[in-house]
């Protein structure tokens, strides 16, 4: 695996009719020329098997496959349970919990990275849990691009003195982890007519579908 250019590379001896390269469980992807596949985001924390499939003209297929990215330090000392929102229109709230198997110093640092450009940001602002990091919180409009709505990298890593700590990381476009405000609503009566209005706000989303209740209250608890 080539990280620098996304490209998984191999050589290759005899004739063969066609090669074919599967990241874990995801759907085949045809190699380019039968001399690499190109991937355009690749696992920087979690180990991914990566598989090599290759038919042969006049002969049986084979495969072939590897594992990346290396894993270092120990598995336990790992961030757990990374989870992230969109929140309150213009939040976004990254948490986590201090790794079972983590040393006494152990520190963690978010970051949140565009795949598409790998610009990458660190996190402004932290909270805080017996001296660890366990929360990271971004204001949306810091760096997210609405044209281009990009696929996110979340990532957490972890430092010691003690222990080469391993990273965990997520990945998700802002669209998906949004948890939509409740609308504004208002509304004008008369003895005839009801009318009802509201608005919804979003940075992420721009259609909506609603559905009104309406429910008849007791006057005498008014």
């Amino acid at each position: 695996m080539e990280p620098g250019t996304k490209r998984l590379t191999w050589d290759l001896h005899g004739n063969v009719s066609g090669i074919k390269c599967t990241e874990g469980p995801s759907s085949d992807l045809k190699a380019k020329h039968n001399l690499f596949c190109q991937f355009y985001v690749l696992p920087k924390c979690t180990r991914t098997n990566y598989t090599i499939k290759v038919a042969v003209v006049d002969g049986e297929p084979y495969s072939t496959w590897i594992e990346y990215p290396k894993q270092e330090g120990n598995p336990g000392a790992a961030a757990e349970g990374l989870a992230c929102e969109v929140h309150d229109k213009d939040a976004l709230t990254c948490r986590w919990a201090v790794g079972r198997a983590a040393p006494s110093d152990v520190q963690y640092y978010f970051y949140l990275e565009d795949t598409s450009s790998d610009q990458m940001w660190a996190c402004p602002r932290y909270t805080m849990k017996e001296g660890k990091h366990i929360e990271c919180r971004f204001d949306v409009s810091a760096f997210y691009n609405r044209r281009q709505d990009p696929f996110y990298r979340f990532w957490v890593t972890g430092t010691s003195h003690r222990e080469a700590i391993p990273c965990s990381e997520l990945f998700s476009n802002l669209r998906k982890i949004e948890k939509l405000i409740a609308p504004n609503i208002s509304a004008t009566c008369n003895t005839s007519l009801a009318l009802l209005q509201w608005d919804m706000s979003s940075h992420l989303h721009r259609l909506f579908d609603y559905d009104l209740e309406i429910q008849q209250v007791n006057p005498s608890v008014l």
